[in-house]
């Protein structure tokens, strides 16, 4: 879960097909007051999709915009379930994805960042920067599937994307492992947890930093 910056909202992840006597899947929204808690009619229709059948809880991780006026998912999902791994990607799997804020349901999205088929997991933002992490070995990937497509820009095990339209930009990574499973951006920094699998220790291309990795602001 992730609470709204102005603490008005929160937003849950996890696997379901309806809330609150609502149809929603991957993520919803509960407007917090006071009196309890009520759920959005905030939905992305494009997130009940199907990926891969082997992954039907892709929308690993979801978070705000300082202002709150955009909410950011991390997927994973492989891709759409029965589309090839050839040509362009489509739908929301294994990508980045800026949503709108809204009361209301709705298609499409502000913008999606294709990694090529590799999974994120987490995802945290600042005014200008959404960090998405998992095992992904590319950022701006949308023509490629375990490959590098035109245009693919490395970026293994973190990534950094424009908040304004999801455009790569320059930034640290960290080895790949399994992935980084949690993302918290704060005033000072970035904090990074994620495994040590088959050794992976690296992070911002510094050695000993499996577990919990810091990057200051």
């Amino acid at each position: 879960m992730t609470v709204s910056p102005d603490g008005r909202a929160v937003l849950m992840t996890g696997v379901f097909t309806s809330v609150g006597s609502q149809h929603h899947e991957q993520v919803f929204r509960l407007n917090l007051t006071s009196g309890g808690a009520t759920v959005s009619a905030w939905t992305p229709s494009e997130l009940e999709t199907h990926c891969a059948d082997s992954e039907p809880f892709y929308a690993r991780d979801a978070g705000w915009s300082p202002d709150g006026s955009r909410i950011y998912t991390a997927t994973t999902g492989f891709k759409v379930d029965g589309a090839p791994t050839t040509g362009p990607r489509t739908g929301p799997c294994d990508a980045i994805i800026a949503y709108p804020v809204t009361q209301a349901r709705f298609a499409g999205h502000t913008w999606i960042n294709y990694t090529g088929c590799d999974s994120l997991y987490s995802v945290a933002a600042d005014a200008s920067t959404v960090f998405a992490a998992g095992h992904e070995r590319w950022v701006s990937n949308p023509q490629g599937c375990n490959v590098a497509g035109p245009g693919a820009i490395a970026h293994p095990g973190l990534s950094e994307v424009s908040a304004a339209n999801g455009a790569a930009q320059a930034g640290p990574d960290r080895g790949r492992g399994q992935g980084a499973e949690d993302l918290l951006r704060t005033t000072a920094g970035l904090w990074i947890g994620s495994d040590n699998f088959l050794g992976t220790d690296t992070c911002a291309g510094h050695a000993g930093h499996m577990g919990i990795c810091f990057l200051p602001a």
